[in-house]
């Protein structure tokens, strides 16, 4: 006969294991998952304990193929365990950077928690209550105004990405007029000062491609299996291999750059390569040497500086910013 400590602990696992609508599961789903947990209970006692926590809990049930599946009321805040303040101001600064990294199904399935946090949030102190107001992520340069991005579309990449199936998709160049028609292979997500980038590889070619979101004119979920590049690893494909700061190259360059003072300040802070070094000169200039790719992003840091830095090394590097300079100095003569 099952005890009351017993009969607590089965209700607990209960409330744990059942999903917030519009998921649900089995009475039989239910008794496989606590059998395979050490408890020996038929579905009988599984019905009437879900019966009795449903007077007490927002929990609802449907008939689905003559079987009855139990869920959390769409309405329900209540959430098991309860949440810590602690925790739910980490759900509500998480709200904010989550609602475009996640497929929206996803992201539905935390809103009971994003809800739970607010009103955790409002019964505790002042101090925890506005902590979110005080606190911001700036990215760096200007902020501009991000491109509208069709909701379905998006929602279907997520999808094709999430079940790592192929797409078929109408897409339109930057600088090309019409759109034209691939089978894509997703491999990732890219979210870049505003814009989301799929990685992906087209038909049957191995080259990682770089497609954004608002220039899809339409997206069609292929029920077949994404394939992905032997050897393909996303993190390497960012971090180590630099594919969205668009490397010249994969090897190296020996940069020395000559800094007036002041510009050079926050690199002893914030330092352009852990390999860097920063020579202090007679003039007061500082030199910096770092072994770094040349990327595009790294020529746009460099543009930045204007006149308060000039390239010693590589010489093409420098050569290039000359030409730059000679262009830039003919455009304003004029």
């Amino acid at each position: 006969m099952t005890n009351s400590k017993d009969t607590l602990q089965i209700q607990w696992l209960m409330l744990l294991k059942i999903p917030h609508y519009p998921h649900l599961i089995t009475t039989k789903e239910l008794k496989d998952s606590l059998n395979a947990e050490g408890y020996d209970i038929d579905i009988s006692s599984i019905e009437g304990n879900l019966n009795d926590l449903s007077l007490v809990f927002p929990l609802s049930n449907e008939k689905i193929e003559q079987k009855i599946a139990w869920f959390w009321a769409k309405e329900a805040e209540f959430t098991i365990p309860s949440m810590t303040t602690a925790t739910a101001l980490g759900f509500q600064i998480a709200k904010s950077h989550l609602t475009t990294l996640l497929p929206e199904n996803n992201l539905n399935e935390l809103q009971p928690y994003f809800k739970q946090a607010e009103i955790t949030l409002q019964s505790s102190s002042l101090s925890l209550k506005s902590w979110s107001k005080k606190v911001s992520i700036i990215n760096q340069g200007l902020n501009l105004v991000k491109p509208l991005i069709n909701s379905e579309i998006k929602n279907t990449i997520y999808q094709a990405l999430l079940e790592e199936k192929q797409l078929k998709v109408s897409y339109k160049k930057r600088d090309e007029t019409t759109s034209k028609e691939y089978l894509v292979h997703p491999l990732g997500l890219i979210h870049r000062e505003g814009v989301i980038y799929l990685v992906c590889t087209f038909w049957n070619y191995e080259k990682p491609m770089q497609l954004a979101f608002h220039r899809f004119d339409s997206v069609k979920l292929i029920n077949e299996p994404a394939n992905s590049p032997k050897f393909f690893n996303f993190n390497d494909y960012i971090q180590k291999e630099k594919k969205f700061s668009y490397p010249s190259s994969q090897e190296p360059i020996e940069l020395k750059l000559l800094f007036n003072t002041k510009a050079a300040e926050h690199l002893y802070e914030t330092k352009l390569t852990e390999n860097q070094t920063l020579t202090i000169q007679e003039n007061g200039q500082i030199l910096l040497e770092a072994s770094i790719l040349q990327t595009k992003e790294l020529e746009w840091w460099l543009r930045g500086f204007g006149a308060l830095v000039k390239i010693i090394e590589p010489s093409e590097l420098r050569d290039h910013f000359k030409k730059q300079a000679r262009a830039l100095n003919n455009l304003y003569c004029e």
